[in-house]
């Protein structure tokens, strides 16, 4: 399966990689304290939705894709 039908048939996966909830908790306050930080590849509005999708697809993505609204 391509992660892609996971977004689009909006799927679900559960499932544990050994993680505990203490563990959820350690990686939480390493973002708030900056140690960790999210990579955003681009950010396009939302209507721009459909460009989005086609560089995921293609592999194009290194980090996150953001949509945002308009005001």
């Amino acid at each position: 399966m391509h992660p892609i039908q996971l977004v689009v048939f909006e799927q679900k996966v559960l499932g544990s990689v050994g993680a505990t909830l203490d563990d959820l908790y350690e990686a939480i306050d390493l973002v708030k304290r900056g140690i960790v930080r999210t990579v955003v590849d681009r950010t396009l509005p939302l209507d721009q939705y459909e460009d989005g999708l086609k560089a995921l697809e293609q592999g194009e993505l290194v980090g996150k894709l953001v949509l945002v609204p308009r005001s």
